[in-house]
């Protein structure tokens, strides 16, 4: 999408068309990043009669659902952690598990969703290589994904 700044603190009739550079704005999300939220950083105005401060925003990717489901999104970020990345609909309590694809449970970590999104970290440093199953369930949650964790 577009992203769009406004302003504020312009006199005597000036406006954004007055800068001698106009804003721009980055952010790490991609066309292929998945739902979560991301910041968006205004930067490089120039004015030759202002002072520019900026106050940075936030891009919320929802997930292909919609707002109206949960979603999660886990995935080893390093070799020893496993970022579960949650969206609830509503806040609520949970436990996020990893099993075997036997059913034994490795890790089990409680933690409460707001609404909206959160990432938790699962440390599997422990954890043998191989492929398992995350699952968060809890008040209006029950999601499962399958992941696999390499070293």
């Amino acid at each position: 999408p577009t992203l769009t700044l406004s302003y504020d603190g312009f006199v005597y009739g000036e406006t954004a068309a007055n800068l001698a550079t106009a804003p721009i704005v980055n952010t790490t999300a991609t066309i292929t990043s998945s739902a979560g939220y991301y910041p968006l950083t205004p930067a490089n105005a120039a004015s030759n009669n202002y002072t520019i401060a900026y106050t940075a925003g936030r891009l919320t990717i929802l997930p292909l659902n919609g707002s109206g489901q949960p979603y999660l999104n886990a995935y080893m970020s390093n070799s020893t952690t496993l970022t579960t990345r949650i969206y609830s609909n509503a806040p609520a309590l949970a436990d996020i598990q990893l099993w075997d694809l036997n059913g034994k449970p490795f890790i089990r970590r409680n933690a409460f969703l707001p609404k909206g999104f959160i990432s938790i970290d699962l440390m599997v440093g422990g954890v043998p290589s191989g492929v398992y199953i995350v699952t968060v369930r809890g008040s209006g949650v029950d999601l499962k994904q399958m992941v696999r964790v390499i070293k």
